[in-house]
């Protein structure tokens, strides 16, 4: 009797893990892009105001120097349209001091952004075999759904 075909059963894929490197890489190009843009790392740009930042809502940042303004732009001035800096009788508006920062700050925002990946990736191949490897293979036995 010739053989019956079968059907072949459909391959069960595990779910993606989180390359914690990739994250690492994602983390450090928006923070220099905030800090580039607006004046202010990541963390005091979404949460200027908050007991979760040092900076106050209107882009002041906290700090123990006499002028403690810094040209700083937060999430909260951009969505309510706010003045920067009204004390100092500034008529710019966040928009338009978006625009100055990045022009001053151009060339650091595109060597951050550009040479952050490639030096990772560049990283990521010398030290595959010695480094990675081994720790990738500790986290699948951990049962962690991340690698490195």
């Amino acid at each position: 009797m010739a053989r019956r075909k079968s059907k072949a059963k459909p391959r069960t894929r595990s779910k993606p893990k989180l390359n914690l490197l990739d994250l690492g890489v994602s983390l450090i190009i928006a923070n220099s892009v905030s800090t580039n843009v607006t004046g202010l790392g990541l963390r005091n740009f979404l949460f200027a105001g908050t007991q979760f930042a040092n900076t106050s809502e209107a882009g002041r940042v906290m700090d123990m120097s006499g002028s403690n303004w810094n040209d700083n732009v937060t999430l909260k001035e951009l969505l309510g349209g706010a003045q920067i800096n009204p004390t100092q009788n500034r008529t710019e508006t966040p928009g338009q001091q978006l625009m100055e920062n990045l022009k001053t700050n151009a060339i650091p925002l595109v060597v951050t952004v550009v040479g952050i990946p490639v030096a990772v990736k560049f990283g990521k191949r010398f030290l595959q075999k010695p480094i990675l490897t081994p720790v990738n293979k500790m986290l699948k036995m951990s049962g962690l759904g991340v690698k490195v």
